[in-house]
């Protein structure tokens, strides 16, 4: 059987169902011309042509060795067909391979990993191998049928062919002497004799080579019986180690309880984790809003230091502009008394010279006056002529004299007003020339050598220098103190929904506050009626008195006593029972209040215990959460493997059923539909998440596995090629840089 399935290609026997005519060659060409006229003319008239009729028996020969080969192309595609059916059966990825039956078996024995999805997949794993026993089975006895019916029709050709030969040999004449003679003639010819010959032992040849291939095909479909009993028996067993995967289905169901329960536990924790988590980011907020009061301090004193700089710089510029100012007005002053002083000057060097003129004109005149008074009282006794002479020249001397002296005192009194005038003047400039001066020594060592030199100073320069320099540093930092601001002013707004969560706390602490102080309110007041019907009483108590003293006294006044006392008396114990009332209200208060300040002290202790226990256990969760993890993904593939192996096995049978018969494509839709559905379910569970309840990402993947909290932070694999956010926790949608909530989140 193995050494005859080479010599057989597996597309023969399809090719032999869809054109059983398929294996014949062709008949040659001057036989295929001629041989309908020649079957019309042996039809139409009994007068034959020795080579028509050799022509006739040749065809005859070909028709029989058609027959045999359709018959030995038939018994082929029957072997192919049965052996293409045992491979199915027992080849590697057959229902009855040792490979199968060890992956059963391997399957047969769950594992932590398998415990998620053995409950859902067990029992259309157990449906799924009956099914697929049944069919077999099914397919066997459709196979045998077809097997029949094809043999039967190929009965049938072979004979309707024989007939039609027999009708052949029926329609040649009888010989004559003339045809015999003509028939001796052909006959004679080697070549049609050798090829005669040939065709005969072709004939004989073929019909031992279809008994040799009668005879394999029983052997093999004996054969074929064993292996089938052979997979009746396996089934049984198979059935027998379903019934224990049903036991140990139980187990796991037991187990899968555990690592539920153990879930949860693990998920309680993480949930108190988090809410510790988010006290601490409470506190860390209260710690950024002290850091932001504290920057918006500096940032004010920087202001203030920048406008006080400023404000120097403004004073220093305006008092170096006036300094400027003041030192050219004192040097056009002192220009100008200079101008003044040398014309002074020039002005008492002509008086000088003046002044000496007039002395010495004042001499020769006072010598002339005293010469002409010296010759009047000497010259007396001359003449009349010589006197009046001498009388009118001492007359225009005199007057002369005294025009003179007139003169000379007007001027006098001229210059020395002049000189006054002068004088004042001179003073008046030494004193604006003296106080030029001590402006001038008021004025800094810097500033006057800049007066002195007419330029600026280095150490000025520098100082201006060292200034703008400060004045560029002063506005870059308030530009940077204005950014800071913006992006504190940006964090102060996300801060503002945890400041309002904070205000209502404190709004609840207020109200309860001032719930307490209206307790207290009421109590005092209730003290304080209380004292007021103590007032009342002993006031009452006193007129008592009084009247008794008065002489009202007897049994009224003595029962009225009696009871103002009583009365006072369940007065004071009323009064004594509301103050141990309010004594115990308030040490209850007190009490109540340590005890809830030394309740929140514990839980803030066990916070800080459980934060450095997840802190120290992360490592532990991390672990535990990757080989649950790897769990989940060993059983995905499993499933997947099981599935694939199961749809492979029913493709693998469908194919055997087409090759065997080709009617029975129709009857293999419904599993070829069921394994594209067995696919289509593969792929969406492959993209299921059981935790999330959604399709659009794996239990890897899931979002909800790995926590966003910066102390459980997790090493897990994500498909690096699916963009995923972090902020948003979704995929194929936008990666977690170019997050458009990015600037929201904190």
């Amino acid at each position: 059987m193995a050494g005859d399935a080479h010599a057989i290609p597996s597309s023969s026997a399809p090719s032999a169902r869809r054109r059983p005519g398929a294996g014949v060659p062709a008949r040659p060409p001057e036989i295929a011309g001629r041989s309908p006229g020649t079957s019309a003319r042996a039809k139409a008239a009994n007068t034959a042509d020795p080579t028509d009729r050799l022509r006739l028996r040749i065809d005859m020969l070909e028709a029989e060795n058609r027959v045999l080969r359709l018959k030995s192309e038939q018994d082929k595609a029957h072997l192919a067909a049965s052996q293409m059916l045992a491979r199915d059966l027992t080849g590697a990825n057959g229902p009855m391979s040792p490979q199968v039956r060890g992956g059963a078996e391997a399957a047969s024995r769950p594992t932590l990993r398998n415990m998620a999805t053995a409950s859902t997949t067990q029992a259309p794993a157990i449906q799924t191998d009956g099914s697929t026993v049944s069919a077999i089975e099914q397919q066997l006895v459709e196979v045998q049928g077809q097997l029949e019916s094809e043999r039967i029709e190929s009965q049938a050709k072979i004979t309707e062919l024989q007939s039609q030969v027999g009708r052949l040999l029926e329609s040649v004449p009888q010989d004559n002497g003339e045809q015999s003679k003509d028939h001796s003639d052909v006959i004679s010819s080697q070549e049609d004799k050798s090829r005669i010959v040939d065709l005969e032992a072709q004939l004989v040849q073929c019909a031992r080579e279809h008994e040799h291939e009668l005879t394999r095909l029983k052997s093999e479909q004996s054969e074929i019986s064993r292996a089938l009993e052979k997979r009746t028996t396996e089934t049984d067993a198979l059935r027998s180690d379903i019934t224990a995967k049903d036991g140990e289905l139980a187990s796991l169901g037991t187990r899968l309880d555990k690592a539920n329960n153990d879930i949860a536990w693990m998920t309680k924790r993480y949930d108190d984790s988090v809410a510790e988590q988010e006290q601490k980011q409470i506190d860390s907020a209260s710690e950024e809003s002290e850091l932001v009061a504290s920057l918006r301090k500096q940032i004010d004193k920087l202001r203030r230091d920048h406008a006080e700089a400023m404000e120097q710089h403004r004073d220093l510029s305006e008092s170096l502009s006036a300094a400027q100012t003041a030192h050219s007005d004192a040097e056009s002053k002192l220009q100008h008394a200079q101008h003044d002083l040398e014309r002074l000057r020039e002005n008492a060097d002509d008086y000088e010279e003046q002044r000496s003129r007039a002395s010495q004109y004042r001499d020769s005149l006072c010598e002339f006056v005293l010469h002409t008074q010296q010759w009047v009282s000497d010259d007396t006794s001359d003449a009349a002529s010589a006197e009046s002479l001498r009388s009118l020249d001492a007359a225009g001397l005199t007057s002369l004299a005294s025009d003179v002296a007139q003169r000379l005192s007007s001027w006098a009194d001229r210059l020395s007003d002049d000189i006054s005038a002068k004088t004042r003047q001179v003073s008046e400039l030494e004193k604006e020339l003296d106080e030029a001066k001590q402006a001038q020594s008021q004025i800094p060592d810097g500033e006057r050598r800049v007066l002195e030199n007419g330029d600026i100073p280095e150490d000025t320069q520098a100082r201006i220098e060292e200034l703008e320099v400060l004045n560029d540093q002063l506005i870059q930092e308030r530009n940077r103190y204005i950014e800071e601001q913006v992006i504190v002013n940006d964090y102060l707004e996300k801060l503002e929904s945890e400041s309002n969560r904070l205000v209502d706390d404190i709004e609840q602490l207020t109200t309860e506050n001032q719930r307490l102080t209206e307790e207290l309110r009421v109590a005092s007041l209730h003290n304080s009626t209380v004292s007021l019907d103590f007032a009342a009483i002993d006031s009452k108590l006193a007129s008592e008195i009084a009247r008794s003293e008065n002489g009202d006294t007897g049994d009224s006044t003595a029962k009225q006593t009696a009871t103002a006392g009583a009365d006072i008396e369940a007065l004071q114990q009323k009064h004594q029972r509301e103050i141990l009332t309010l004594q115990t209200r308030l040490a209850d208060l007190e009490q109540r209040k340590s005890s809830e300040i030394k309740r929140l002290q514990d839980e803030l202790g066990n916070l800080e215990e459980i934060v450095e226990d997840s802190v120290f256990r992360d490592s532990e969760h991390s672990s535990k959460i990757a080989s649950l993890t790897d769990e989940v993904d060993r059983l995905q593939r499993e499933i997947r493997h099981l599935r694939s192996s199961g749809s492979s096995k029913e493709t693998d049978m469908a194919a055997a059923t087409v090759s065997a018969n080709p009617l029975s494509a129709d009857l293999n839709k419904p599993y070829a539909s069921r394994d594209s559905a067995n696919d289509d379910d593969e792929d969406s569970d492959a993209m299921y998440c059981g935790v999330c309840d959604s399709r659009t990402h794996n239990l890897t993947d899931c979002p909800e596995m790995v926590t966003s909290s910066a102390l459980f932070k997790q090493d897990t694999v994500i498909d690096s090629t699916r963009p995923y956010c972090d902020n948003c926790e979704l995929f194929n949608d936008h990666w977690t840089e170019h997050c458009p909530h990015g600037d929201e989140m904190f």
